[in-house]
């Protein structure tokens, strides 16, 4: 959703470059994946299980979504804002799919209408959206929309709780992980309280823009601090769950930005 706010635009000044586009964006997540890569092979030759690494299947969605661009581009510069939201309102029927073969089955694959519209590209375009059509689109227009949306982002949080309370069996990580409407409609209030959040903030603290630089860096050693430090502590996983995460997400995130912070320093 943050690459389809900074890089699509609605209009563009000059002709779209795609061969510098395509150079301009690989060069900054090649590196990181080869490096991390390496970094994981390394650990599996001393014998510390590091499965994928956990996060790099990331960057081959992003080259992916890279590699659509210079298409979306030029769709969205002639698009009107209906159409937009015609593609959003399709990607999220596809991202209701899970959920509806709870109660019947239904057609998904390759021949499936829907099987087009699914998939991380979607987010993609509703950050585009979010950030190039506020005021205008479907989501504002009137209070009444604006109170069914919040009635939608109560839905997508109570739903998990009653498949977990009822002990209905389904596959969690589709009907609520990231290809799910209920994690869509999430990401749209976190958008909103996060973009309200900035408008309100009259001078952003110097650490924002120090923590900005890092945040990559954090999301690719981030699993490896968990998996392979924190989650080996006895201390750790002794504690209640709740506590548990806190402790874990703290430690996790302190630990990621000081790994992070010195391989900065050094020009790594």
């Amino acid at each position: 959703m943050v690459s389809g706010a900074l890089l699509l635009k609605k209009k563009m000044s000059k002709p779209f470059d795609t061969k510098l586009f395509l150079q301009k964006r690989f060069s900054k997540i090649l590196i990181p994946l080869v490096f991390w890569s390496l970094v994981g092979w390394g650990l599996e030759q001393l014998g510390i299980r590091n499965k994928e690494l956990g996060v790099l299947w990331f960057m081959y969605c992003l080259a992916g979504i890279y590699l659509l661009t210079p298409i979306l581009s030029r769709w969205l510069c002639g698009a009107s804002v209906k159409e937009v939201e015609f593609y959003l309102l399709l990607w999220l029927l596809a991202m209701c799919v899970p959920l509806v073969e709870i109660w019947m089955p239904i057609n998904e694959g390759d021949t499936s209408l829907l099987y087009y519209f699914h998939g991380y590209v979607g987010y993609y375009v509703l950050g585009f959206y979010l950030q190039n059509y506020k005021g205008k689109g479907w989501l504002w227009t009137n209070p009444g929309k604006v109170m069914l949306g919040i009635v939608l982002l109560l839905f997508s949080i109570v739903l998990p709780l009653v498949l977990f309370i009822l002990q209905i069996e389904v596959d969690f990580y589709r009907v609520c992980w990231y290809l799910s409407i209920t994690v869509a409609l999430q990401c749209v209030a976190w958008w909103s309280l996060v973009k309200k959040m900035m408008k309100a903030a009259t001078q952003l603290p110097a650490w924002v823009g120090v923590l900005s630089n890092l945040c990559f860096g954090i999301y690719l050693v981030h699993i490896l601090v968990m998996r392979n430090f924190l989650w080996k502590m006895e201390w750790m996983m002794n504690m209640n769950g709740i506590v548990q995460i806190l402790v874990c997400t703290i430690l996790t995130f302190l630990i990621s930005v000081a790994i992070v912070g010195v391989f900065l320093k050094f020009h790594i």
